[in-house]
């Protein structure tokens, strides 16, 4: 397996004996669970550091800290591996590591390494809120 990289995220697929993982510099790794063998499965230049991973609408979302971006390549749950072109680039502009994403209903969710919550999507938003920072511990209700 890998071993000169930092592994940060991991993406099961729900549908196949496979999972993906975000392993910054060296892109994203394969990893087959019915045979207990990683491959590498996505690197290159056009990927600096990606240190989170989200599956959804036969795309794959992988944050590249290096670039300060979201970039998206064509997957398929259940197949065996994504797709080698990028299909979009979103730049951020946070200036953080984007340590977890999900992906639901048309809306990217990703969270940052200092606690910054960002939401990427297509669809118009009405009113932009900016709020003071706090801090929440374990079982503080937070609402967003």
């Amino acid at each position: 397996g890998p071993t000169a990289v930092t592994l940060s995220d991991v993406l099961a697929d729900p549908t196949a004996s496979n999972a993906l993982v975000a392993a910054g510099n060296g892109g994203v790794i394969l990893f087959q669970t019915s045979s207990n063998d990683t491959l590498y499965a996505l690197s290159g230049a056009w990927l600096e550091d990606v240190t989170a991973l989200a599956a959804g609408d036969g795309l794959l979302w992988l944050a590249d800290v290096g670039s300060d971006s979201v970039k998206t390549v064509l997957y398929e749950e259940g197949t065996s591996s994504p797709g080698s072109e990028v299909q979009a680039e979103i730049p951020l502009g946070l200036g953080v590591e984007v340590v977890e994403m999900a992906y639901s209903d048309g809306h990217l969710v990703l969270g940052g390494d200092d606690g910054t919550i960002g939401i990427v999507t297509d669809r118009p938003w009405v009113k932009i809120l900016s709020v003071s920072p706090s801090n929440a511990v374990q079982g503080d209700v937070v609402t967003l």
